[in-house]
């Protein structure tokens, strides 16, 4: 499913700067890094952002925020600030300056999203039994490089691999 998304005409209208970069020689212009990732974030935030700016909105979006920004679940951009690059991710201010921005996400109620972040913030034991498995099979081999180990994996899941594919030094 595609991720859609529409500002009001009277924000394209009045702040079209702050939707798109310059445009280049052909024409084209891409859409400013912020917004951009505003845009992704929805996909994580599940909170609409338009209609009518309340206290109560906006208390629910930063509370969101702040618990997304923790487990590292949100679209970020490096900034240069003239001395050092730094990390900016999406935070109240970039909801407010964007406000009226409408997306294709299912917009869920707090008890359902708290649900779905704890969700998603909880890693399954499942998962990283996998993983702790698979890590102490290879470390037991000391026979075999990556690359080999790799091959043997999916000659045992039936793939028609003989030769392992040229490799540019």
């Amino acid at each position: 499913m595609s991720l859609n998304w529409e500002m009001p005409e009277e924000f394209y209208n009045n702040h079209k700067n702050l939707m798109y970069t310059e445009e280049d020689k052909n024409g084209n212009c891409k859409v400013q890094v912020e917004l951009e990732c505003l845009i992704f974030s929805t996909m994580m935030i599940q909170h609409d952002m338009d209609g009518e700016m309340t206290d109560e909105k906006l208390k629910e979006i930063q509370r969101r925020i702040t618990l997304l920004d923790g487990i590292g679940s949100l679209m970020s951009w490096t900034v240069w600030d003239g001395n050092a690059k730094r990390q900016q991710s999406v935070n109240l201010e970039s909801v407010i300056r964007y406000w009226g921005l409408q997306t294709n996400v299912i917009h869920l109620k707090e008890k359902k999203w708290n649900d779905f972040f704890h969700r998603i913030s909880v890693p399954r034991h499942s998962e990283w039994e996998y993983v702790l498995n698979e890590a102490k099979k290879n470390a037991q081999d000391k026979t075999q490089t990556q690359p080999d180990r790799v091959l043997k994996l999916l000659k045992e899941q039936n793939a028609k691999l003989d030769n392992p594919p040229p490799v540019e030094v």
